[in-house]
């Protein structure tokens, strides 16, 4: 048996991490989950339950590198883990120090973000961010990635060697991808006047790496060709004003809903027909899980999960990022050819289901770890 150590921010209940650590093998692996804060329950289900959570009770950033980095080593010399599994940006520059001071056999880094530090920052911003991950990968003994294309920023633009990066896709556990109530997609289109609409969702953080506004400027030429077409936007985010701004001057005030952050997201997945992610850049991208799972057809650019998921066009529609036209080609499309649009979702349904279930990425993740120690 090992111990495995993981070292996270927070830990929410039916996440990438959540669902790992409660599929590993107890009798392989003895684990330990360091967080920062405590996550709110999902229904009856508590994060911990199933495995051991130490939560240190504040949020993992800048102005607690001290904290962290005690915190880290300490559970380290009591916990002597045989490995050392950190999660995101800040927790790896953490774990990078920590293993140099109180050793670890083995340092895997889960690298749950894309080309977001090339995306979102430039000059000396983007030098300091780039050289500060180097020194984790540099340390690292492996790096987890979900995708092949986040593997090759590492391999072609970083310099990590090939050996050292292990494509990992997240384990998803498909019994959350389900409506609170039979009747809750009904009572959502009648609250919102969606009812005999065919209703376009995008379901994201209203950021500027989700590429929102090229979806809003494709529904003029949508809506040339269907009255009854609606899209709703649910999430929230720094671009909410000029998004909505946008859509006013566009004049979309009667076909374009923003209805803000929501907890009931996947009952808006249920009532959807067709589902949008036009992102510029994307590690993973759960929403494309959540359609599919729910048999929603997908249109979304090649980021994230996306390639490998909607492959040649075959499982959902790949669009070029920032193409409005495009965008319009495809939701024109599909809302025509609603066969088309089931069938479409039908396949990428089957292909989640066969390839990116929980227990295959706990099986994954337990043979990488061995496989490092060896």
């Amino acid at each position: 048996m090992i111990r495995v150590l993981h070292f996270n921010n927070t830990i929410y209940p039916y996440d990438v991490v959540d669902t790992a650590l409660t599929r590993f093998d107890k009798a392989k692996i003895e684990l330990l989950a360091l967080t920062g804060l405590t996550a709110p329950p999902a229904g009856d289900y508590t994060v911990g339950e199933k495995y051991r959570l130490h939560c240190l009770g504040y949020k993992f950033e800048r102005r607690n590198y001290s904290k962290m980095f005690l915190a880290l080593t300490g559970t380290i010399r009591s916990f002597r883990p045989h490995v050392l599994h950190a999660h995101g940006f800040d927790e790896n520059i953490i774990a990078s120090l920590a293993v140099k001071v109180a050793r670890v056999p083995c340092y895997v880094i889960g690298r749950h973000y894309s080309d977001h530090i090339y995306f979102l920052t430039r000059g000396l911003k983007r030098e300091a961010y780039l050289a500060a991950e180097g020194f984790c990968n540099k340390t690292a003994s492996r790096i987890t990635v979900p995708t092949e294309g986040v593997a090759r920023i590492l391999t072609d633009l970083q310099g990590v060697p090939d050996e050292k990066v292990t494509v990992i896709p997240f384990g998803l556990d498909f019994n959350k991808y389900r409506a609170s109530t039979p009747e809750a997609p009904a009572r959502l289109r009648s609250e919102y006047g969606l009812e005999g609409k065919y209703l376009a969702l995008a379901c994201s953080r209203l950021n500027p790496e989700k590429g929102l506004e090229y979806l809003l400027r494709a529904i003029p030429r949508v809506r040339t060709v269907a009255d009854d077409f609606r899209l709703v936007l649910v999430g929230s985010g720094s671009q909410e004003a000029r998004l909505r701004n946008l859509r006013m001057e566009l004049g979309l005030e009667d076909v374009v809903q923003f209805v803000g952050w929501r907890s009931d997201a996947m009952d808006w997945i249920a009532a959807a027909d067709l589902v949008v992610h036009p992102a510029l850049c994307e590690s993973w991208c759960q929403v494309l899980f959540e359609a599919l799972a729910f048999t929603k057809p997908v249109i979304m650019t090649p980021v994230g999960a996306a390639p490998e998921v909607i492959g040649n066009n075959e499982r959902g529609r790949l669009i070029p990022p920032g193409d409005s036209d495009a965008i319009a080609g495809a939701i024109t499309e599909l809302m025509n050819d609603r066969e088309l649009g089931r069938s479409l979702a039908e396949s990428g349904r089957a292909y989640i289901y066969h390839n990116m279930g929980a227990e295959r990425a706990a099986r994954n993740y337990e043979e990488l770890y061995y496989s490092a120690l060896r």
